[in-house]
């Protein structure tokens, strides 16, 4: 994925994620790898209040952008470089479950780990990594030139059955490998090569410059290693630390440090993937713009993205007037679906603005939990022949274990369902954590990684009051922009579009989708105007 240079809309804001490495199953002495099933979850926060500021919660020893400390040195061997099997994101945490491992092969599991944010930068992280890579190298590091490997991989294949020509076949031989090659897609390609390096190819596979994070190697320990002992002994047992350590977790170490998760935290420009917008149509509602409004101000949830979004939930409280209200969608496509949320000084008969205590913990923190553990079980399969330069696969899944879903909630409980006004949370899809946050993990060949990533995005402080007149202000600019007879449109617009960049921008990506053409100029107009 081509990496341009950031753009600064919006402001920073922080990303947290938690990967949580769970190992299942053991090798009983033959030659499958055994699964480790890796857990990563997260919170994306958006403050839509430009006077807010986000509030850090990181102890004082975890490493950060300013204070990288040492880097751990780079171990003698790398668990990338094992040999071959030949038979903010905030409050980010990575957990790993393990058993016993019956059989052949070391008994202590070992993984690397590297990641980066997309379109941000690493700002904390704990234990130390072996390397660190500031938003700066990472951008000016190209992606891995996949195609010369696999070219440089053909070529040596090539000469190697070329070589073995003791029968005069050699030539058919390489022929028909070559036409096997050619009829499989990119991703067998590099399969095929990589099982092949496994007994006779000496290529390793390309490694990305781009990634700012990187634990070389890592070990898990089911017991707290000697001489080693988990900081933060005076933190309050409430820290969100310690909730987190409340798992069946292995120890993680680098050998000089050790704790029961791994943690790296970013920021990023990335936007909301939702807009609010009127429910009614506002200003849009009459083809020449002269709506005056309506009796009910009621405002649209919508998905102006690239990907859909699932689990939606929406909170409005007003302790002052006793309000309380939820909303709820299992799935929200791009630009399709919306949610709606009720003019809460008009409210319907059947908007529910006083629902019990009861009944809240049942449609949030109860529906949340459900939601994020809910699952068909895994099917192992058997895997042979992997290679540990070789990191796990795209995300399929997006489920957490009871533990983890429920500390993340109580972690979280406040910022989700406790604040005053109107708040929106929904999780990303594990395609577009795959874009969003690159992530490698390798481990042995005794191992192999199934991963799911559950990412979960917290929209504060949204504007409900400002809806409709920031999208009259955006239509008042598109009109000005078509026509120079109502430029003194801006005078009113601008001031109001300025007021809250969020809101501003997720009505334009909605109104002006970005395409070609001179809706997509108007749409940088927009971003430039904000920024």
């Amino acid at each position: 994925m081509k990496i341009e240079a950031l753009p600064p809309f919006p402001r920073l804001k922080i990303l947290s994620f938690a990967l949580v490495g769970a190992m299942t199953g053991a090798a009983f002495g033959n030659w499958d790898a055994a699964p480790i099933d890796v857990h990563e979850w997260g919170v994306n926060t958006f403050d839509w209040d430009p006077d807010e500021a986000l509030v850090q919660e990181l102890p004082d020893y975890f490493y950060t952008h300013n204070r990288p400390g040492e880097m751990i040195a780079a171990p003698g061997q790398r668990v990338r470089d094992l040999p071959a099997d030949s038979g903010i994101r905030t409050k980010p945490l990575l957990y790993f479950y393990v058993p016993e491992r019956i059989g052949r092969g070391a008994t202590e599991a070992q993984v690397g780990i590297e990641m980066r944010f997309a379109e941000g930068y690493a700002n904390a992280w704990w234990p130390q990594v072996t390397r660190y890579r500031t938003e700066e190298e990472s951008l000016q590091a190209g992606p891995p030139d996949i195609e010369a490997w696999k070219a440089k991989a053909m070529e040596d294949r090539r000469k190697s059955l070329l070589e073995n020509n003791e029968d005069g076949k050699a030539r058919e031989r390489m022929e028909e490998d070559l036409a096997v090659y050619h009829a499989l897609n990119n991703e067998e390609q590099i399969q095929r090569l990589l099982g092949i390096r496994a007994w006779e190819l000496g290529a390793s596979f390309p490694e990305d410059q781009r990634m700012q994070l990187a634990w070389e190697h890592l070990t898990l320990h089911s017991e707290l290693p000697e001489n080693l002992a988990l900081p933060g002994a005076d933190l309050k047992d409430d820290h969100w630390v310690k909730i987190a350590r409340d798992v069946d977790a292995a120890y993680v170490s680098n050998g000089k440090e050790v704790e029961r998760y791994v943690f790296y935290e970013g920021k990023t420009s990335e936007e909301p993937a939702i807009a609010l917008l009127p429910a009614d149509g506002g200003t849009r509602r009459s083809p020449f713009g002269n709506w005056r409004g309506g009796e009910r101000k009621e405002v649209s949830i919508v998905n102006v993205g690239k990907h859909p979004i699932y689990d939606v939930i929406a909170v409005y409280r007003n302790r002052e007037k006793g309000i309380l209200w939820t909303g709820y969608l299992p799935v929200m496509d791009p630009r399709v679906v919306a949610l709606r949320v009720p003019d809460f000084e008009k409210p319907r008969e059947e908007d529910e603005l006083k629902i019990s205590a009861e009944e809240f913990r049942r449609r949030t923190t109860d529906r949340l939990v459900e939601n994020l553990t809910a699952g068909t079980p895994i099917v192992s399969g058997n895997v042979m022949m992997r290679d540990p330069a070789r990191a796990q696969g795209p995300t399929q899944r997006h489920q957490l274990f009871q533990k983890e879903a429920r500390g993340m909630e109580r972690i979280w409980h406040d910022d989700f369902f406790q604040a005053e006004g109107l708040t929106v949370i929904y999780r990303e899809s594990p395609a577009y954590l795959d874009e969003a946050m690159p992530l490698n993990i390798f481990t042995s060949m005794y191992w192999y990684i199934r991963l799911t990533r559950c990412g979960l995005v917290l929209n504060r402080n949204l504007p409900l009051e400002e809806v409709h007149e920031s999208e009259k202000a955006l239509w008042d600019f598109q009109l000005a922009g078509w026509n120079e007879h109502l430029q003194d449109n801006l005078k009113t617009a601008v001031p109001q579009l300025k007021k809250n960049r969020l809101l501003t921008f997720g009505q334009a990506r909605f109104h002006l989708p970005d395409t070609e053409g001179g809706k997509q100029s108007q749409l940088e107009e927009i971003r430039k105007l904000v920024n």
